[in-house]
């Protein structure tokens, strides 16, 4: 349970590490997490996910999270489980008017995971910003589901996730707003782009996009392809070799969701896991 009190400001971040360790199989661990900012405050929470690499388990979580009027959240979540871990989350946002949410969604780990995110507006003037970053490789399954709910005049969303798909890797997306006919002056915007780097990988996209309203600016869209030969090109002609050329590609594209990190070293250490895919040579390039 985190609880922010009324116009308090909390300058640190706090950070919550779920670890899952048994020495028994198929260890079942359902935690529920309570986030409540009062009216006016502002605060930080990194969630990150680690695991065992001798066990299978299956993390079944949900994080409860309420905004109250001019409330502010920065919220990161780093999904990095070994191979043999399950993981099931579900993301259940309230916010009330002129609150803010900032959620970055990093998920490189895990044989299987699933995130669902249900976002709801309960006051004119909020804004909720949902971003995330999936890599995908060899026997995984990322799956990210997004519910967002426009029920209220005046309010604004944005989501953006890109995914890295190598290997016989598969991703799953499927993203939906819905704007409901009294939601006038509705601002929600969703994209999702993914790089597709191996000829058995898969991606399967759905964006979703319901209006009921005749006063909106709205757009979806969704994107999966491979590296641009052209931009490889023009690396290659200044002396950089294939395999770094690729890297490069791929963290800058990458890099478009991990700008929204604030915090440097949650930056450096979500940068860090994905190059060290290369590194490690899970990537085949």
């Amino acid at each position: 349970f985190i609880h922010v009190p009324e116009n308090v400001s909390v300058s640190r971040p706090c950070a919550v590490v779920y670890l899952n360790i048994s020495h028994d199989e198929n260890l079942l661990c359902q935690p529920r997490s309570l986030v409540i900012l009062e009216a006016g405050a502002r605060g930080k929470l990194i969630d990150r996910y680690i695991g065992d690499g001798q066990r299978s388990y299956f993390f079944n979580g949900v994080t409860e999270i309420s905004l109250f009027e001019h409330a502010s959240l920065e919220h990161v979540r780093l999904q990095q489980e070994t191979r043999l871990a399950h993981h099931l989350s579900r993301i259940a946002l309230r916010q009330q008017t002129a609150s803010e949410y900032s959620g970055v969604n990093i998920a490189t780990g895990g044989a299987w995971s699933r995130t669902d995110i249900n976002a709801r507006f309960e006051g004119p003037h909020a804004v909720c910003d949902l971003n995330g970053l999936y890599s995908v490789g060899d026997q995984q399954t990322t799956d990210f589901h997004l519910d967002v709910l426009h029920n209220v005049p005046h309010c604004s969303s944005r989501e953006n996730f890109k995914g890295i798909v190598y290997g016989n890797g598969r991703a799953v997306f499927d993203g939906r707003i819905l704007v409901e006919k009294h939601a006038q002056k509705t601002d929600a915007q969703l994209s999702n782009k993914n790089l597709l780097l191996s000829e058995n990988g898969e991606v399967d996209t759905k964006p979703q996009l319901e209006i009921h309203a005749d006063d909106v600016k709205c757009s979806h869209g969704t994107t999966v392809g491979k590296i641009d030969p052209n931009q490889l090109f023009y690396l290659r002609s200044r002396g950089i070799d294939q395999h770094r050329a690729r890297q490069m590609i791929c963290l800058g594209f990458a890099e478009q969701v991990l700008s929204h990190l604030d915090d440097e070293a949650v930056h450096d250490y979500a940068y860090g896991q994905i190059a060290d895919l290369f590194d490690q040579q899970e990537i085949v390039l």
